[in-house]
């Protein structure tokens, strides 16, 4: 096997949902960036099985308690409450952002959509196609 060096400001291991966010937002800075993931980016690990992406917003009716009570009861409250609550509070900004990159919605948030596991979190559609419109590439073309 052939080897080939790869010069980048920042390396990012695994293309999950945070390790996407991660390369967007370090390339968003002005730094060149380089993402590896086993499969393709975004369908691999568990972003695949995802289906939704939980949008927390108080304006939208949605009580963080409540939230959190979902979470924690379905997760056997094994999950770090912290994280999860930062998660839930950080969603919103996260929303926007995957909006503002042309990530596509099947539908808006309904009002009053209850807790994560409940009718209504919106779900992202991004495919290949629209992955390689954002700049992304497979990483079998990047060891090309």
């Amino acid at each position: 096997m052939s080897e080939r060096m790869i010069q980048t400001d920042v390396l990012v291991i695994g293309g999950g949902m945070a390790g996407c966010f991660a390369a967007i937002k370090a390339r968003e800075k002005g730094v060149s960036v380089t993402l590896v993931d086993k499969g393709y980016t975004g369908k691999s690990g568990q972003t695949p099985f995802a289906g939704t992406f939980a949008v927390f917003n108080p304006e939208w009716g949605h009580h963080l308690n409540e939230w959190m009570a979902q979470v924690n009861t379905v997760g056997e409250y094994v999950n770090h409450r912290e994280w999860t609550e930062i998660g839930f509070l950080d969603s919103y900004d996260r929303y926007h952002d995957l909006q503002s990159w042309g990530v596509a919605f099947e539908a808006e948030p309904p009002p009053g959509a209850g807790p994560p596991g409940s009718a209504g979190p919106p779900r992202p559609r991004l495919g290949p196609c629209q992955a390689q419109h954002l700049g992304w590439r497979k990483h079998a073309e990047i060891l090309r």
